[in-house]
């Protein structure tokens, strides 16, 4: 039986979240890998978690990436932990309970385009995504071929540094 394949990604918004160039290559990878997934779970965290306005704009951008299946949002009050949370609530504390594959992911840039060059910051964002999705149907082969935890990506890249 195959197994379920969920993404769970955690994106900060912001008004301006894309108006940058590493949000929007990231939303294009997502809609290039989006049919991988037989559910996605998107965190959204927010400053102001009563901003609605900002919160269903961002949504109806996402559930027009192609994912047809099973798609739910979580609002996230943001804090100094941001994606950490995510995985460790997530993931690492369901580690016992969750039979599924699971692809994480979050935005890059907000935070990363402070030390390092765009240009650097797209190549890797590429990169991962090919690297990780592409082989999809290789990678499951490998990770439930196996019978304890196990973790597939891509590549550590160094980034040059602005």
């Amino acid at each position: 039986m195959d197994k379920l394949k969920r993404l769970i990604f955690y994106l900060y918004i912001t008004e301006d979240v894309f108006e940058r160039e590493t949000d929007l290559v990231t939303m294009e990878c997502l809609r290039r890998y989006s049919k991988i997934f037989d559910c996605a779970d998107f965190y959204l965290s927010i400053d102001d978690v009563h901003n609605y306005e900002l919160i269903n704009r961002v949504e109806n951008i996402i559930i027009n990436l192609g994912f047809d299946k099973d798609i739910s949002f979580k609002i996230h009050q943001n804090n100094e932990y941001r994606e950490s949370a995510i995985v460790k609530s997530e993931i690492v504390d369901k580690l016992d309970t969750r039979d599924e594959v699971i692809f994480f992911g979050h935005g890059k840039g907000f935070t990363n385009l402070e030390t390092y060059e765009e240009n650097s910051m797209i190549h890797w964002l590429l990169g991962c995504y090919y690297l990780s999705l592409e082989f999809a149907d290789e990678a499951m082969h490998l990770i439930t071929g196996m019978n304890t935890y196990s973790a597939y990506g891509s590549f550590p890249l160094i980034l040059e540094k602005r």
